[in-house]
């Protein structure tokens, strides 16, 4: 555990240790647009507020949305005054310490060999698919083949990968790891008959429903398959003639009384009913409000299967080998990677608009079958395999499917190197502001009033939210409500020729969007074409270098209505 927090903290690192001059580095990797989106709730959540508003868009929306994760480190941020960014990434290490703590114990229940955990816990950490030589096949020798998502310069969907998860994605990682201790409080459940386990998992489901409302539908779908289908697998054992070799203890675990069903299912209803409850705001949110209900509805759909099992690789045959080896070798706990699988893939194929993200923790069971395949079944084996053959074993497939967490590594630093200003990234903000380009958003904390929105291009308003906790017109692709067309009205802000279409549109922005700032920078000039001009109700306020910062005259804009009128 500790080297894998290592190895996700060096490409952070090194980031912070190529910061060019007079720039700062904001403690992001991979997508930062979707980090800042959680990082503005935590900064609400530091002055004070309880529900958080999406402060990417100018409509008028309640504002009701609770975040329990963010609104913890928000409070945290208040108290110890760490740079949010970076505390985000502290609480990315939390998380990464709970997953494998979660996984292991996880672990525990399903395998009887020390190797066979350790194997899933390899496989878990630092295997990936085919994405890597995909993208070899595609750049370096031009064949037509098509992009994983493990890794390409294209999509890549971080939640489907453990190493990717725990490396740039704070929040799905929390996500992800309070699902691995769901499940192994289950299996702790079942194993042991104590009610503790029923109530710790009931509280684990309870918060992440709250904390991730995408990974607690996914668990839900599969504990209620589970439920079943491990009923099934038990009655199967019992008819099986191999059962009388089994010892009292094994007998007693696998045993289907009435009473030991009834309360298995008491169990499952308790954590159904907490993960339903815990969803409730969400869904309340989802109701009341309409940004938020916008979000939800923006389309993440799940790519084609064939680009599903490119993405997984080796551990797909691996998977499909362990399920064959745990169902003649009548592996007791199969019922628990079986259903999770069956029910991710039911998940991610629901008629939802938000399909992708349903795939967080399917990598867990898969790691699980493969690690059944790779080690447990050996050991078991009449063969009497050692351990050392089977250590060896794993640690070479674990290097076969290492190469596309390395890549992405690998990626990320080319991104870095040219600090996301890449024609192919689509206006994914930088990695690294200048300090004059921070001053002018500290300047906005100081001075904006809460209320106030502001006109720049996306890459910077995509940090105006969470470093000073105010509005933008347009931040985000997909938190910014109508997103393309305020983009088009963007770059006529930057283009003032003294038309009346132009004044309505500045009136409309200030009488509806409330817009009272407009900032200038070198994103806005590019993205105006490199020249500027602004209207003359425009008026400098704070210059720090080349950047600038204009309050809109309310008075002077009125004026000129009236006399072009």
């Amino acid at each position: 555990m500790v080297a894998f927090i290592c190895l996700t903290w060096l490409p952070y690192l090194f980031a912070f240790a190529m910061t060019p001059p007079r720039m700062s580095y904001m403690w992001l990797l991979g997508n930062p647009d979707d980090q800042n989106v959680h990082l503005m709730w935590a900064r609400q959540a530091a002055d004070g507020a309880l529900t958080f508003k999406d402060l990417y868009t100018t409509e008028k929306h309640s504002g009701k949305f609770f975040h329990l994760p963010m609104l913890l480190l928000g409070l945290l941020h208040a108290v110890t005054e760490l740079p949010l960014h970076l505390l985000y990434q502290v609480a990315r290490t939390v998380a990464i310490a709970l997953f494998f703590v979660g996984a292991y114990w996880l672990a525990i229940y399903h395998f009887d060999h020390v190797p066979s955990r350790r194997s899933f816990i390899l496989f878990l950490g630092f295997s990936s698919g085919f994405g890597w030589l995909a993208w070899l096949l595609r750049d370096w020798l031009g064949c037509d083949v098509p992009s994983f998502a493990d890794v390409s310069k294209g999509l890549v969907m971080p939640e489907a990968i453990t190493f990717l998860t725990m490396l740039v994605a704070p929040l799905t990682a929390v996500g992800v790891a309070l699902q691995a201790c769901l499940m192994a409080s289950i299996a702790s459940f079942i194993i042991n008959g104590r009610w503790r386990s029923v109530l710790l998992a009931s509280l684990i489901s309870l918060i992440l429903g709250n904390a991730h409302s995408y990974a607690a539908l996914t668990v839900f779908i599969v504990i209620l398959i589970w439920y079943p289908l491990n009923i099934l697998w038990t009655m199967l054992l019992q008819r099986s003639q191999s059962l009388s070799s089994l010892d009292r203890e094994s007998c007693k675990r696998i045993s289907l009384e009435s009473k030991i069903a009834l309360s298995h299912l008491a169990a499952v209803t308790a954590v159904c009913l907490c993960s339903l409850i815990g969803m409730l705001p969400q869904v309340f949110a989802f109701r009341a409000d309409i940004a938020f209900r916008e979000k939800a509805l923006t389309q993440t759909l799940t790519p084609p299967p064939m680009i599903l099992l490119g993405t997984y690789g080796l551990l797909v045959p691996l998977s499909i080998i362990g399920v064959a080896l745990g169902i003649r070798n009548k592996w007791r706990m199969l019922a628990m990677p079986l259903a999770w699988v069956i029910g991710t893939l039911i998940a991610i194929h629901l008629p939802v608009s938000f399909q992708r993200k349903l795939i967080e923790g399917f990598h867990i069971p898969l790691c699980m079958l493969a690690a059944y395949a790779a080690a447990e079944a050996p050991l078991k084996s009449r063969w009497r395999i050692s351990t050392k053959a089977v250590y060896g074993a794993v640690c070479v497939l674990t290097l076969l499917m290492f190469p596309s967490n390395g890549a992405y590594i690998g990626l990320n630093t080319y991104w870095l190197l040219n600090n996301n200003m890449l024609a192919e990234r689509l206006l994914q903000p930088p990695y690294y502001l200048t300090q004059n380009q921070l001053r002018l958003i500290s300047w906005l904390r100081e001075n904006a009033l809460q209320d106030d929105a502001i006109i720049c291009s996306p890459m910077l308003g995509n940090y105006i939210p969470p470093i000073s906790g105010r509005t933008v017109f347009i931040g985000h692709w997909a938190e910014t409500l109508h997103f393309t067309k305020k983009l088009r009205t963007l770059v006529t802000c930057y283009r003032w020729a003294n038309a009346p279409s132009q004044l309505a549109m500045w009136l409309t922005l200030t009488r509806v969007h409330n817009v009272r700032f407009v900032l200038l920078t070198d994103f806005e000039r590019a993205i105006s074409g490199g020249k500027t001009a602004l209207p003359p109700f425009c008026k400098l306020v704070f210059k720090a270098g080349d950047d600038e910062a204009y309050r809109i005259d309310l008075t002077a804009l009125a004026k000129l209505a009236v006399e072009l009128d």
